[in-house]
């Protein structure tokens, strides 16, 4: 009998002991209604009574003289008797789902498993039938792999990796573990978390203690091999530092990394946002502060605080009111110190034998007789990094004050209208301090002695592509002041200019080298030029306060002038003379349509009634100090982030790679 197979349901096998009927012979012009009983015209002796009805449109005539002797005994209800090479994993089915079968016979035809272990058909009573993987196998692999983060261990993919939940079929993690591959330990603190009995280990179990967080993460990593670190994340809120004694403190722990701007909830540390939601670690009992603590935070090695505001530390007589280090040197970042006080040293900050580091940071409003912000001491190494200092005061270094063989770096700063009554509003160094100063601002800084800094007693100290303009001496050395022979300060590709009563005092025969820079009078050395660096706004705008407000629960001073009408934002980052005819230049956080803000309680530089000017400090069209610098000293980027860019309509005259740098802390962007 001549076994005649529709087309559509054809499938051509490679490896079969027969070879594949050949779709284009028999082209038959009719419908064939016969029943073959092995009388066909070709001599095969077949002993299939099959009865196929077959629809096939041959026109063969079947002339050929094959004496084939196949005597196949096939009792398959199918017409085919062909048996096919094993096809493992074969996928098979016009209608494109994924068929198996452990040969390759027609769809349906073969009542099989999967040929993989790990798989088995769902219906096999009809020609579309779909293989399926036991267990956690995944189907694309032909139930060779696992699906999603399952892991075989002998029991069909049924294993979660380390850290993860079989029971959400390992998509979370554990409690205690977070991030995209669980390997994060974590512990939770929400401020609005009322669960009786917390063990931190998720958000709906999370502490109401920043304290109690960390120690559970402390924990952690001591009592695990496991686990090298451990983080702790902090829901918003004011978490107050007061408990029962003004020696309260949040201490930071080896090895564990705080992290505040979260809302709870999140799964991820990316998904925080901690200029939104504001964490506050406050040095007060509560909101009415009638209790405060010495030092809100203390440091550790090995350590991360990260997107805090760090509040109303009050150390009296010692120092460090808002973080205390001694012999630790923690990485903090995207940190706000506002409104810390230390009656000796370091009214934010006080680090003493340490590298600690700071990014991203802004300090404001801190006050102490040795560094309104911070003092550095005892031969540390500590890095700032796109940090701002704004509106601090003390007697010696109204922001900074380095001592005793300090070497401290400064990259991306800005120093704007701080304070000092003896000496040095920006930075006071002293005793053989070292400071390397890159791509930073000083402007607004007021001191009875060196506007802006002072240095004495010793030490190298360097400025690369910086901008002084606008600060203010009541005696000497409006930019910088420096004195001794053992003191040297080089200025590199920077502006010094407008600063009162002259940009710089020699005291007692230090050392000062400037090149590739603009300075107010002329200053002998290579590539020096005396221009008006032409600012976008020396006074970009002007007006009078309606009012003036410090609202102590967000940590800023307001000032509104009804008749303003700013764009939003478009004043962020530049400075604001609170009050014509004094000299304090503050740094604006943001702004609305007419009021502006600031970090920390500024109403003592101005009140309503008095009248105001902004300034932009970025280079305009057409400035003297354009393409003009040395490109070898320059960082690659300023101040902003903003690639050195030759300004098609400047002549490039400087020197270096690129010979088309600017000088001054901000790259003209035509």
């Amino acid at each position: 009998m001549k076994l005649i197979i529709p087309f559509s349901v054809l499938i051509i096998c490679w490896g079969c002991s027969d070879p594949a009927p050949d779709p284009f012979q028999n082209v038959d012009g009719g419908m064939d209604t016969d029943t073959d009983t092995g009388t066909d015209a070709d001599t095969d002796i077949d002993t299939d009574t099959d009865t196929d009805t077959d629809t096939d449109t041959d026109t063969d005539t079947d002339t050929d003289t094959d004496t084939d002797t196949d005597t196949d005994t096939d009792t398959d209800t199918d017409t085919d008797t062909d048996t096919c090479v094993d096809q493992s994993y074969q996928q098979c089915g016009a209608d494109g789902n994924v068929h198996w079968y452990d040969t390759c016979d027609a769809e349906g035809a073969v009542a099989d498993d999967c040929h993989d272990t790990n798989g088995f058909c769902v219906d096999l009573t009809t020609a579309t039938a779909e293989c399926q993987c036991v267990g956690n196998w995944d189907i694309t692999t032909g139930c060779t792999s696992c699906e999603d983060q399952w892991v075989d261990a002998g029991d069909d993919c049924g294993t979660c990796p380390p850290n993860w939940d079989v029971s959400s079929g390992c998509t979370s993690c554990l409690p205690g573990w977070a991030e995209v591959d669980c390997e994060t330990c974590v512990r939770y603190v929400d401020i609005g978390s009322t669960v009786g009995s917390p063990n931190g280990t998720t958000w709906a179990l999370a502490f109401t203690d920043a304290q109690a967080g960390i120690d559970a993460a402390a924990a952690a990593v001591a009592s695990s091999v496991d686990i090298d670190d451990c983080e702790v994340w902090v829901a918003q809120g004011v978490y107050y530092t007061y408990s029962s004694a003004d020696s309260d403190t949040v201490s930071m722990a080896s090895h564990v990394h705080v992290y505040g701007g979260f809302l709870g909830g999140e799964t991820l540390k990316s998904q925080r946002d901690f200029e939104v939601n504001e964490t506050v670690l406050s040095g007060c009992d509560d909101l009415s502060c009638s209790d405060q603590v010495v030092h809100v935070v203390t440091g550790a090695n090995d350590a991360t605080l990260d997107g805090f505001i760090v509040a109303d530390g009050d150390a009296g007589g010692a120092h460090g009111g808002g973080m205390f280090n001694i012999g630790v040197s923690p990485s903090v970042a995207n940190c706000v110190f506002v409104q810390n006080i230390a009656d000796n040293r370091g009214g934010a900050v006080y680090s003493e034998n340490s590298s600690l580091s700071f990014t991203g940071c802004v300090f404001a409003g801190n006050i102490s007789n040795e560094g309104g912000a911070i003092q550095n001491r005892a031969s540390g190494t500590p890095t700032y990094s796109n940090c701002v200092f704004s509106g601090n005061t003390g007697g010696r270094g109204g922001a900074i004050y380095n001592r005793e063989n300090v070497v401290a770096t400064y990259e991306n700063a800005i120093f704007a209208g701080n304070f000092a009554a003896d000496r040095a509003g920006g930075m006071y160094s002293e005793n053989n301090c070292f400071t390397d100063v890159t791509s930073a601002v000083f402007t607004g800084n007021v001191a009875n002695n060196g506007g802006g800094i002072q240095y004495r007693g010793g030490g190298d100290n360097t400025f690369v592509n910086c901008t002084f303009t606008g600060n203010w001496s009541n005696n000497n050395g409006g930019a910088i002041q420096y004195r001794d022979a053992a003191t040297n300060v080089t200025v590199t590709n920077s502006i010094l200019w407008g600063d009162i009563p002259a940009e710089l005092f020699d005291d007692n025969g230090g050392v000062m080298t400037i090149t590739y820079s603009d300075f107010d009078g002329g200053y002998t050395g290579a590539g020096n030029v005396d221009v008006d660096p032409g600012f976008v706004g020396d006074v970009l705008d002007s007006g009078t306060w309606l009012t003036v407000t410090y609202v102590a629960a967000d940590y800023k001073t307001e000032l509104h002038d009804s008749s303003a009408s700013w764009t939003p934002g478009e004043l962020d980052g530049l400075f604001v003379l609170p009050k014509t005819g004094e000299y304090v230049r503050l740094w604006i956080v943001n702004n609305t349509s007419d009021t502006i803000y600031l970090w920390g309680d500024m109403t003592s530089f101005a009140g309503g009634g008095d009248s105001y000017e902004i300034y932009d400090l970025h280079l305009d069209t057409g400035s003297g100090c354009i393409d003009i610098a040395n490109g070898d000293a320059a960082p690659a980027l300023d101040i902003d982030g903003n690639p050195r860019v030759d300004d098609p309509a400047t002549t490039a005259v400087g020197a270096g790679t690129p010979a088309y740098t600017d000088m001054g802390a901000f790259e003209y962007q035509p």
